[in-house]
């Protein structure tokens, strides 16, 4: 297999941000209610970890009893 090497540079242009920026914008100017699906998801989001980070913790703490069969 032969391998070409690129001639022209590689895109400097952060396009990923300028989409995330238009449809942030799009979003904003039809459906500005939207925007509490977002932060509902996020703030729901946290107290999922919370949980989970909690549980984890207690399940740490607690000596694990292991039972054997003889």
């Amino acid at each position: 297999m032969v391998r070409r090497t690129r001639r022209a540079r590689k895109m400097q242009m952060p396009i990923g941000g300028l989409g995330f920026l238009a449809i942030v914008g799009l979003v904003t100017v039809v459906e500005p209610g939207a925007w509490w699906f977002v932060v509902f998801g996020f703030v729901g989001g946290l107290v999922v970890a919370i949980a989970l980070a909690a549980t984890r913790r207690r399940a740490l703490r607690q000596p694990s009893v292991r039972h054997v069969l003889l």
